[in-house]
């Protein structure tokens, strides 16, 4: 589904240009509001000002570890939801673990990242 009207703001966390710049097309074409973030210290700074249904975090990011940004990132903004995507081997451990609202391998493709984000 193209083009409707999404009252959704996601916070992506993720610090391969690539991969950013492909992920913030396909959500904002789906009419998702989106801010893109290259790690978890500035996510956490935007969540002091800002509110958001679904951060998604890449998993191996260097810097602040996904425990700590998840911890602290509930305290500031309770309501938002955290979606893991990442291409470690077990990331379904990993995601259990972290109490994700979901998960997705690497890479990701954009069908499958919004029928994930609709179910989160």
């Amino acid at each position: 589904m193209k083009n409707h009207r999404c009252d959704y703001n996601i916070l992506l966390i993720e610090d391969d240009e690539d991969t950013g710049q492909v992920i913030v097309l396909n959500l904002v074409e789906e009419g998702f509001g989106v801010r893109w973030v290259r790690n978890r210290d500035d996510a956490l700074a935007v969540l002091q000002h800002y509110l958001y249904d679904i951060a998604v975090m890449d998993y191996l990011m260097p810097g602040m570890d996904a425990d700590t940004f998840i911890r602290e990132a509930g305290k500031r903004c309770p309501r938002c939801r955290v979606m893991l995507i990442s291409a470690v081997h077990n990331l379904t451990e990993v995601a259990g673990r972290l109490g994700v609202c979901c998960w997705l391998q690497k890479p990701v493709s954009p069908e499958t990242l919004m029928e994930a984000l609709r179910k989160c």
